[in-house]
């Protein structure tokens, strides 16, 4: 992502209209949406609803963030396009993105997928707090070379819950906020001396999905991820 250039824009005029725009999808939610604009051909339109517009002009390798309002908090700036933009930018140039965490074990890594909500951010942390060096707690690129798997985060991030800091840091870690409509919080981890954020092995992938009767909480994985068409990221 070096090469992509990002612009804030607080301008009244958009390069987008809705009357000209091709809706390629909505999340289950309802709060993000793709679309498109017919006449400009490989950019795209990332609605985040009451919060901003993100356009991305593949060609020109630029991101131009518009805010629904001018007092938008720029950590909320900083967490859409780091959360939500960029791992759909970089599965949308062909590279698998699973929407998960992962820690390292010795040269290996383990995988943690599921929606958010179930715990894996929490999770991720305790592994990292007994010795289990953390990956990311997000999104995890996984490359595979014939029957290798690979995997790194898009990068090294915690957010967690108060609830979930205070029973895992006995010693409060440096804290700041994610955004502004959320109560979870980004988490300072130590880097280790020889971390640099390079492949690991992947050597197991755990799938937490709701809980049936006579089932544990480990179940089939949901959506794990899409590009900005929609497809699925698996």
């Amino acid at each position: 992502m070096a090469s992509w250039r990002l612009d804030l824009d607080v301008s009244d005029k958009f390069a987008f209209t809705h009357a000209n725009l091709t809706k390629l999808w909505t999340d289950r939610s309802g709060w993000i949406s793709v679309s498109i604009d017919p006449t400009k051909p490989n950019v795209f339109l990332l609605h985040f609803r009451e919060l901003a517009c993100v356009a991305i002009e593949f060609a020109n390798r630029y991101i131009r963030v518009r805010p629904a309002a001018s007092d938008l908090p720029l950590e909320t700036v900083q967490h859409l396009i780091a959360d939500q933009v960029v791992p759909r930018i970089i599965a949308h140039e062909g590279q698998l993105v699973l929407h998960a965490g992962a820690v390292r074990f010795d040269e290996r890594a383990i995988t943690i997928l599921g929606e958010s909500g179930r715990g894996k951010s929490t999770l991720v942390a305790s592994l990292n707090a007994n010795g289990w060096p953390l990956l990311g707690d997000d999104a995890i690129i996984v490359a595979i070379k014939g029957n290798i798997c690979k995997g790194r985060a898009v990068y090294r991030g915690l957010r967690l819950f108060s609830d979930s800091v205070n029973s895992l840091f006995p010693v409060s870690p440096g804290l700041s906020a994610v955004a502004h409509y959320t109560e979870k919080q980004r988490v300072s981890v130590p880097l280790e001396a020889d971390h640099d954020n390079r492949p690991a092995s992947l050597a197991a992938m755990f799938f937490f999905g709701a809980r049936s009767v006579g089932q544990p909480d480990l179940a089939a994985p949901n959506d794990p991820g899409r590009d900005l068409h929609g497809r699925d990221c698996q």
